[in-house]
Order: C-alpha cells, then sequence, then structure tokens
C-alpha cells in the first residue's frame, strides 16, 4: 500500500474524531467503522499532539454523557449507582469499600525479608 497525503491523512484523523464522539471514545469501533487499524489511532495520537488533545476531549465528552446517566440513575433512586457514587465520590465522609486496621504492630512497618520468609514456608 501506498503513503497516504497528507490532505488524506487529516480527512481520516476527522473522521477518526467524528467516529470517536459517536462511539463514546470506543477506540477499536471507532477505528472499525472508518476502516482504520488501531495501530494507525496511536500513530496520529503518538505523532499529532492537537489529535492526541482532541481524542482526549472526546473522552472527556464521554465521561460527562456516562456520568450523566449515572446521575439520572440516582434520581431514580437506583440504589446500586447510588452506592457506587458513595463509594467512588464520598470516600472522605467514610463511604469506603474496605479499612486498614493494624492490631499488631502498634502503627510500626514490620519488614519481612522475601528469600526469609520463602525459606520458612518451603520447609514449614
Amino acid at each position: 500500500m501506498g503513503r497516504v497525503s497528507k490532505e488524506q491523512t487529516q480527512l481520516n484523523k476527522e473522521k477518526l474524531l467524528v467516529a470517536l464522539e459517536k462511539k463514546l471514545g470506543n477506540i477499536t469501533s471507532a477505528c472499525k467503522s472508518v476502516g482504520l487499524s488501531r495501530m494507525t489511532y496511536n500513530n496520529y495520537k503518538n505523532n499529532d499532539p492537537e489529535f492526541a488533545e482532541a481524542a482526549r476531549q472526546v473522552s472527556e465528552v464521554a465521561i460527562d454523557f456516562v456520568e450523566s446517566k449515572l446521575m439520572e440513575n440516582i434520581q431514580k433512586n437506583k440504589e446500586t449507582s447510588i452506592i457506587f457514587f458513595l463509594k467512588t465520590r464520598a470516600k472522605h465522609r467514610g463511604y469506603v469499600e474496605k479499612t486498614e486496621t493494624d492490631i499488631t504492630s502498634n502503627g510500626e512497618r514490620i519488614g519481612i525479608p522475601i528469600s526469609n520468609w520463602a525459606d520458612e514456608n518451603e520447609n514449614g
């Protein structure tokens, strides 16, 4: 396959950005829809800062869209969405998945060399 002209490359980039928006930032789906490879996408992204920024902006729009759907679910009292929101955005208020409790070292760091631990467990 011959080398692609600058004009065709620019057109491909524009098509790809439109497809990315339609596919909510899904790179593989966007590439397939415009007949380009993911490798081409990565090449554009790595070698063209303007394209990389535009692709990042498309990703942000997709995140905004999904967040709006989450908020719609919260307004509909969907418990899973409420829990997800609290666990990810309200950690500072105690909505966390796990807690860490230190009951053995009084806050002191415990250092166990891996080689010693492995030897003890093999003979053990």
